[in-house]
């Protein structure tokens, strides 16, 4: 009767050592992915700051040469994409 109490703590503490090393793994796991995700939404918005960036540089080089197909006649022609309005 010992011998089964004895097999059963022995089982009982391997299984425990067991869900130890699950939830020591599971943990590590949770703390890589947090910090990936965290340099993920750092480079999100590096990126979205330069996507307008480059936006506002788009449209003052549109500006300017709209600006440039109504100073000066002749460069631009009548069906210019740019007079239309792109």
């Amino acid at each position: 009767m010992y011998r089964w109490y004895i097999i059963y703590f022995i089982c009982y503490d391997l299984q425990l050592v067991i869900y130890q090393a699950r939830i020591q793994q599971s943990e590590n796991t949770c703390t890589h992915l947090r910090e990936e995700l965290s340099r993920t939404k750092q480079e999100c918005m590096q990126l979205q700051g330069m996507k307008q960036g480059l936006h506002q540089r788009l449209s003052e080089q549109q500006q300017e040469i709209l600006q440039v197909c109504y100073i000066v006649p002749g460069v631009c022609d009548s069906d210019c994409s740019l007079q239309n309005g792109l």
